[in-house]
């Protein structure tokens, strides 16, 4: 019971974090412009985020192994709460970059949030657990931009502050309702070796491997998708802006829903055949993406893509939280979201250049293969998995 209470307060915690980046992400353009930057400039601070993600994902997972999950999450959305001040009060281009490194790092405690749902979940029920922090992740994406519309029109400082004010709430909620988590540092000469080579070694040994390998090609692939696909189907079904937005929160919905269903789903199911069925389903929701005729004919094709999506990604965080030393867990899954941030920066590209320079379809394609060689590499992952045994 008390665990399922802490999973709940991961999950609010989860969503208000993203809530407050939410808010920040649609005005994020307009006041690059009003600060007189250009579009490099602001190509650049929107990349400022994700960069600093990846880095906090790494760090805040391997130090939450050794202080404790607790303290991380409080201190990762403090750092987030004076970054959106900063934000907020930005007078110049350069006080907007570094808000949004500053808030990129605190968003790091994602990678603490899932390893907290790790600790406190038995490998049958963890999939569940990643599930539901993936859910709650989609609702603070999907709630932030209908905040960031109500504030926005009250000036910029006001938007910033209620970004402020949600990461103080989370703050609060994670140090007051969240229980404490034992450091994790009683075994010195584990901690003191986990530096660069001992997580090549982790992503290096079998099975994780064939874990980070599905989790590297299948990234990058949607990530080019979704970069796209605005484009593409402005080209293939002349889709207007309105429709766009109808478009991406149909796709959010669905999304929050699979990755509910995965608490069920993962009763019946195995890891291997939950990410086997959502590459399936994103191998489907391609095809049906390129052979769209209409508005109505897109929405049909996202069910399954926006469905696949919600499937794998939660359940390859499960396999490799599962696939790492108890003492280890925020190390191996901070690790692994830190390698997804050179996905989302090589998938874009990629997907951006085969578009513009030789075919609006080719990306689709692209994509379609690669989930389809993530499908078939996902068969060497065995159906029952656990940690390797301690020395």
């Amino acid at each position: 019971m008390k665990d399922n209470k802490s999973l709940l307060v991961l999950c609010i915690v989860t969503a208000i974090d993203m809530l407050g980046y939410g808010v920040i992400v649609p005005i994020l353009p307009f006041y690059a412009e009003a600060l007189d930057a250009s579009a490099v400039d602001l190509a650049v601070v929107i990349a400022a985020f994700p960069l600093a993600q990846s880095v906090s994902y790494a760090l805040l997972g391997r130090l939450s192994d050794r202080f404790g999950r607790r303290r991380l999450i409080v201190i990762g959305l403090a750092i987030s709460a004076v970054s959106y001040v900063a934000f907020g009060f930005a007078s110049s281009f350069s006080a907007l970059l570094l808000s949004r490194l500053g808030a990129g790092f605190g968003a790091g405690t994602f990678a603490v949030l899932q390893a907290f749902a790790a600790d406190m979940t038995d490998d049958r029920r963890r999939t569940a657990a990643m599930g539901y922090i993936g859910a709650s992740y989609g609702v603070g994406l999907m709630l932030g931009p209908v905040l960031a519309s109500l504030t926005s029109g009250l000036g910029y400082s006001v938007t910033g502050l209620a970004a402020t004010l949600l990461a103080i709430v989370g703050a609060f909620l994670a140090g007051l309702c969240l229980p404490r988590s034992t450091p994790r540092n009683d075994r010195p000469s584990r901690q003191q070796s986990l530096g660069l080579r001992a997580w090549l070694g982790a992503y290096t040994s079998w099975p994780l491997s064939v874990v980070v390998i599905i989790y590297m090609i299948t990234l990058p692939a949607f990530e080019g998708v979704m970069s796209m696909l605005a484009l593409f189907l402005e080209r293939r079904i002349s889709l207007g802006v309105q429709d766009a937005g109808f478009l991406w929160a149909w796709a959010g919905l669905i999304t929050i829903l699979s990755r509910v269903a995965i608490a069920r789903w993962s009763e019946r199911f195995d890891d291997r055949a939950i990410v086997f069925v959502g590459l399936g389903l994103l191998v489907s929701g391609v095809a049906l993406l390129l052979a769209a005729t209409n508005f109505w004919f897109g929405l049909l094709a996202v069910v399954p893509f926006a469905t696949g999506y919600g499937l794998v990604f939660p359940t390859l965080s499960s396999l490799a939280s599962k696939l790492a030393d108890a003492d280890l867990k925020g190390s191996i899954l901070g690790g692994f979201l830190f390698l997804g941030g050179g996905g989302r920066v090589i998938g874009p590209i990629i997907a951006g250049l085969a578009f513009e320079r030789i075919g609006i379809d080719l990306p689709m394609f692209l994509a379609a293969l690669s989930f389809a060689l993530a499908a078939m590499v996902t068969l060497a992952v065995p159906r029952q998995v656990r940690a390797p045994a301690r020395a």
